[in-house]
């Protein structure tokens, strides 16, 4: 509850809510508006209305890494993702879309440490039949009131680094002599 007394012309008044004093955080408000007037015998009259605060803010993308890099093709690494958002701390979804299949999202769920996410990247089936190169990705990460933010790997300075691991295949070692 807070009281708050409001100047003005006779029949209208002007009157602010200081949001960092009257304001709990993000929801609906309902307020009430008493007037009384100055008569010998006072007449009061009231009415109520409410108003909403809402996030508007999107959340934060604060860096990308890959747990190995180079990875070897065919292997999975974990990449994490530190995200956050200031205003209520809760991210519903963070999500991975590598450039060579835009269709195919990679869901980071591991949320034990908040702001953290981490998730597997399986080489081989996430970058949709893609080989040795270097990959490229957008981040987004979403708040709770859908307000959302997205980055790329390359701005964050990971990109996935895919490598070959697989040693050459000698097919013919004989020797040839000339005489």
């Amino acid at each position: 509850t807070a009281s708050m007394f409001a100047t003005g012309n006779p029949d209208e008044y002007d009157a602010t809510f200081n949001s960092g004093i009257y304001i709990a955080g993000y929801g609906s408000y309902t307020y009430t508006v008493t007037a009384t007037d100055t008569s010998p015998i006072p007449n009061v009259g009231s009415a109520s209305s409410f108003f909403d605060v809402s996030d508007g803010i999107d959340p934060t993308i604060i860096g990308a890494g890959f747990s190995v890099s180079p990875v070897i093709y065919g292997n999975t690494v974990d990449l994490s993702v530190e995200a956050s958002d200031d205003v209520d701390a809760v991210l519903a979804s963070v999500y991975i879309t590598f450039d060579v299949d835009p269709t195919n999202p990679i869901y980071l769920t591991d949320t034990s440490v908040p702001g953290y996410y981490t998730g597997p990247v399986d080489t081989l089936t996430d970058l949709a039949g893609g080989n040795v190169g270097l990959y490229d990705y957008s981040i987004t990460a979403t708040d709770a009131a859908g307000n959302f933010v997205t980055s790329r790997g390359s701005i964050l300075g990971a990109e996935l680094d895919v490598v070959d691991g697989t040693p050459p295949t000698v097919i013919d070692a004989s020797v040839v002599s000339t005489v």
